[in-house]
């Protein structure tokens, strides 16, 4: 199954469950979201050169445009209608690097063996039909692999930026979601990768309590989800009490704790 047949999928995904954490709206309006954007670019061409080199030249092309003018304006544009993904020559030296660097390291190369990359699965959770399409299984480990790039790949650094983009939520997700089809997953792990020399490596995963977490967040988001579908109603940024099927329109703010200690 190719990326876009898993994405044309009606299933919930974990990036539907993003959207929906951010606002049932914008879950339901996704597809006017455009997601060819530089930086999810670069990122899937990484994903492509570590994982699945074999497919780079099908679906990129190498190649400086320069899109002020309208003849390589208008060829980059007839490029992308044709599902084709463009990275300049300065990035796909980045990239080279950064992919050699994985792969080249005596840890990754363990992980990223003895499975199969970017395969789709399907199942049911919470009575939600849901879906997942793991970087790379380790079948042999019974680990899930997820490739991340990032600004910080140190313990401290790489905490924030999936806090940030709640990871955690993603782990759980993943790893019910494969436990329900009986692959018996035993890890979460990611690959983080910095995208500035000298492109560190490090290896992360969530400790139990983090995982339940996750857990507990996902379910709750399919239950918004089971909501919205039941009701017809894709509320923007307003508060769901789903214990007693309330709606608030106007939300509550509070200060930040440490504007309570300025001067």
């Amino acid at each position: 199954m190719t990326n876009q047949e898993y994405h044309n999928r009606p299933e919930i995904s974990n990036s539907d469950l993003s959207l929906i954490k951010k606002s049932p709206f914008y879950f339901k309006n996704k597809h006017k979201f455009k997601q060819n954007t530089d930086a999810f670019t670069f990122g899937s061409a990484l994903h492509t050169l570590v994982l699945e080199p074999e497919m780079f030249d099908k679906e990129y092309m190498v190649h400086d445009f320069n899109k002020r003018k309208k003849e390589d304006k208008e060829k980059y544009q007839e490029i992308l209608n044709n599902d084709i993904k463009i990275v300049n020559t300065k990035e796909y030296d980045i990239l080279k690097k950064m992919s050699d660097k994985i792969l080249n390291d005596d840890i990754c190369k363990q992980f990223l063996k003895n499975g199969k990359a970017e395969e789709s699965y399907f199942s049911k959770l919470e009575d939600v039909d849901v879906k997942c399409r793991p970087d790379y299984f380790n079948k042999k480990n019974k680990t899930i692999i997820d490739l991340k790039t990032t600004t910080d790949a140190s313990l401290n650094g790489f905490m924030l930026s999936a806090s940030k983009f709640n990871y955690h939520i993603q782990a759980s997700f993943y790893i019910d979601l494969m436990n329900s089809l009986d692959y018996d997953i035993q890890n979460f792990l990611f690959i983080a990768i910095e995208k500035t020399e000298p492109f560190s490596v490090g290896l992360h995963q969530y400790d139990s309590v983090s995982l339940d977490r996750g857990r507990e967040q996902y379910k709750q988001l399919l239950d918004i989800y089971k909501w919205c579908k039941k009701n017809n109603n894709f509320y923007e940024y307003k508060n769901l009490d789903l214990q007693n099927n309330k709606i608030s329109h106007i939300n509550t703010m509070t200060l930040p704790a440490y504007k309570f200690y300025e001067n």
